[in-house]
């Protein structure tokens, strides 16, 4: 249970009062549980193509995201995705790029394309960085909100080279309506195969 004169401070700061669920007695955090692993075949969505499988994971459920993030996301408008992506090829590497990956929201979802050059219709991956940036940057900065933040960042999908074999994952955050029914989202991600050089783009809506 939460000390009384603990909470009094932060009635103010609805942003400091969704984390305090977290706080243990001495003012710390308790331990971010290890989100599960799991294979490309075990997510709720997936696509495979020559060489290479990927596969999401949408958190919709906010007991889920407070457990892992100590904080609900959808209500500050931003939805944690699990990503894993596998290399599967045995002679070539792929090239996965966080900063080219798109993803659009309800009507604003585009047809395929094959280049990852910036739509208007679509938020590129540094766009996605955006709704977590300017969450981060409103939440205000107590010991409290930096363990959640770094949290946040060490939970995200990087950019890398993948050899033969080898997976990326980690979790992007996806911008959507603070309130109601989230809307279907495809998230298009390329990955190029070195030394091909060739971006190959791949769409998984849910």
């Amino acid at each position: 249970m939460i000390p009384k004169e603990l909470l009094s401070g932060f009635r103010k700061s609805s942003a400091v009062v969704l984390v305090l669920t977290s706080v243990c007695y001495g003012g710390s955090l308790r331990t971010f549980p290890d989100y599960p692993s799991r294979p490309v075949s075990a997510c709720a969505v997936s696509a495979e193509q020559a060489g290479f499988a990927i596969g999401v994971q949408p958190m919709d459920d906010p007991k889920e995201q407070r457990a892992y993030f100590h904080l609900t996301l959808k209500s500050r408008g931003l939805l944690p995705v699990y990503v894993v992506i596998l290399n599967k090829s045995r002679e070539n590497s792929l090239l996965v790029d966080r900063s080219v990956i798109q993803s659009g929201v309800g009507d604003r979802v585009p047809a395929p394309s094959t280049s990852p050059a910036m739509t208007p219709e679509l938020a590129v991956g540094s766009g996605v960085m955006f709704g977590l940036i300017g969450l981060l940057t409103a939440l205000e900065k107590t010991s409290i909100v930096s363990e959640i933040r770094q949290n946040m960042i060490e939970r995200e999908i990087q950019s890398r080279t993948l050899p033969p074999g080898a997976a990326a994952l980690g979790f992007l955050y996806i911008p959507v309506p603070k309130n109601g029914v989230r809307e279907r989202i495809r998230l298009r991600i390329f990955v190029t195969a070195i030394p091909a050089g060739a971006a190959l783009p791949v769409d998984l809506v849910f």
